[in-house]
């Protein structure tokens, strides 16, 4: 093969994020003598692969060995590096690598240009926006001020989709988007204020961002601003529709048959039929059904499947989108309403009516009604041969448990799992020690760690914190079990050669450790345990880091209390 021909072969396999194939003929070419050596392009596209995979460690050794080979990287070489850490969660590293770069430190290989400047930052504000980290997503947002740079569609889309994301992610979004006569997060506020900016600078937000505040929006059901994002959208869809028609035109003009043909078949010109505005057809209809308009939202999501030109269609993705909300609501019987408008409208397949089925335990689950999760299991899997449960039927009945505060039934719970053939799996058992944990039941947990080791599952943070937290809950404990675990944990901790040191030195371990002190009345011991917590380093979202301080709050006033 020629070297142009590698190039797209490496290039085929990645784009479908299949590495190892493009590794393979990575290799051939190499071995090939009558190919060229492959130069930085090449290193990009295995690079852009890693991406598609999610697999930083190969990102690294193909970046390293673009250099020990010779080769400088380039703009896209970082762009790309940057971008797979920061899918990875590795976002430290993202930033680090983005600053180095930026700041021109010693032995920087790259001079660089405003517009790879821009690239840079916007690349970080994209891995932020993917892992909904708002605060750090607005730091770097301020940066285009800083340096002189201009803001884009792109960029505004981004950091509107990082503080989306960080308000729908919230552990307390549920709660507070019950009703949608409540407060609007702050999160939705700052959003509105930036993307009411952005229109007064003439910029539209690139869709993602509007798709991802349509979906914090849609899930409180406030259909005016949902309407405001999809008129918006619609008009973007609109412009891009325009430049298509001006660039075919071109291309006819021009008599480039062959561009012609591949432009058309890339895009077909119809207005409306890019993704963004498909899931704003289904976010507009779910933000009708959360705020009680249900005939409205099966209107809406019928009048836009019958539109001709429009490949807009009603499907499981888009009623299981819309079951999603309500369940995680708690609107059990808007779940079921909308589980009949599935069978008749799309008939699903054994696997997605089980999914569905899930929904509406989860839906009693955030009710706290495991009474009513249970009997739905029964009258759904338990007494019907043609849907079997997943292993997520058992994730919602164990959330139910937690909800409930009922932790002696994760026996019943894991003899139905047993009965129904379902693997055992540790996220399932994490479930089940964390109902345990919460109502201070360690007979119940000593039963279900015995599980998990006969499992052979490896140790992991929720695996300690959850034992520690059970105990610091249960007044009336087995003072040496305590005992015995708590020294083991020390133990991994202050061994960093332990195989268990990764696991137990963590946030909610030491938490848990600080709660057991607190309970002993060892207030000097609890305030070591949280200023060490504290040291840690690493990111943390503004809710997950308000949760924190509220669980700091109480374990320094409980040791307080416990010591005179």
């Amino acid at each position: 093969h020629s070297p142009k021909t590698y190039g797209k072969l490496v290039y085929q396999c990645a784009k479908v994020g299949a590495l190892r194939s493009a590794e393979a003929w990575f290799k051939q070419m190499v071995e090939d003598p009558k190919s060229t050596p492959p130069d930085a392009v090449v290193f990009n596209i295995l690079i852009y692969a890693c991406l598609k995979t999610e697999n930083h460690y190969r990102a690294d050794h193909w970046f390293n060995e673009m250099i020990a080979r010779g080769i400088s990287p380039t703009i896209e070489s970082y762009t790309t590096l940057i971008a797979t850490k920061a899918k990875c969660g590795m976002h430290t590293k993202a930033m680090r690598i983005a600053r180095t770069l930026l700041d021109g430190n010693d032995g920087q290989p790259l001079k660089l240009s405003k517009e790879d400047e821009r690239r840079i930052i916007e690349v970080v504000l994209a891995g932020l926006a993917y892992l909904g980290y708002s605060g750090l997503a607005r730091k770097w947002f301020q940066m285009f001020d800083d340096r002189g740079l201009t803001k884009s569609a792109y960029s505004y889309g981004m950091l509107l989709k990082a503080i989306a994301t960080a308000g729908l992610e919230s552990e307390d979004h549920a709660k507070t988007s019950k009703a949608s006569s409540s407060p609007v997060p702050a999160d939705l506020r700052d959003a509105s204020e930036i993307l009411d900016e952005a229109i007064k600078a003439k910029i539209k937000p690139m869709s993602e961002g509007l798709v991802a505040m349509m979906d914090a929006y849609s899930f409180r059901g406030d259909v005016r601003e949902c309407l405001k994002l999809f008129n918006l959208m619609r008009e973007i869809s609109e412009d891009q529709g325009r430049l298509h028609a001006m660039y075919l035109d071109e291309l006819r003009v021009s008599g480039k048959a062959k561009k012609l043909s591949e432009f058309e078949r890339y895009s077909s010109g119809i207005v409306g039929n890019t993704r963004a505005s498909q899931a704003s057809i289904t976010l507009l209809a779910r933000a009708y059904s959360v705020a009680g308009l249900r005939q409205m939202a099966v209107s809406l999501l019928q009048t836009y499947s019958r539109k001709k030109g429009l490949r807009f269609k009603i499907d499981a993705r888009c009623l299981y989108s819309i079951i999603k909300a309500h369940a995680w609501r708690g609107e059990v019987e808007d779940v079921l309403f909308w589980i009949k408008t599935a069978k008749q409208k799309i008939r699903p397949k054994a696997e997605e009516a089980a999914y569905a089925e899930n929904w509406v335990i989860n839906a009693h689950a955030n009710n706290g009604d495991f009474k009513s999760a249970i009997a739905h299991y029964n009258t759904a899997f338990a007494q019907n041969e043609n849907i079997n449960p997943t292993p997520g039927t058992f994730k919602h009945l164990f959330r139910a448990i937690v909800r409930a505060g009922c932790s002696k039934e994760t026996i019943l719970v894991l003899n139905l799992m047993n009965e129904a053939g379902i693997k055992m799996q540790d996220s399932i058992l994490t479930m089940a020690m964390r109902a345990c944990s919460d109502a201070g039941d360690t007979e119940t947990l000593t039963h279900v760690v015995s599980l998990w080791e006969e499992e052979g599952f490896a140790k992991t943070p929720s695996f300690y914190s959850n034992i520690l937290m059970c105990y610091a809950n249960d007044t009336e404990g087995d003072a040496y079990a305590v005992s015995k675990w708590e020294n083991d944990i020390k133990e991994s901790i202050s061994n960093p050669s332990s195989t268990q040191h990764r696991a137990a030195n963590t946030v909610w371990v030491l938490y848990a450790l600080a709660k057991l002190a607190a309970r002993r009345g060892e207030y000097a011991k609890a305030r070591e345990l949280i200023d060490n917590r504290l040291k840690m380093s690493g990111h943390v979202r503004e809710g997950e880091r308000h949760r924190q301080r509220v669980m700091e709050l109480e374990i320094l006033v409980k040791a307080a209390l416990a010591s005179y």
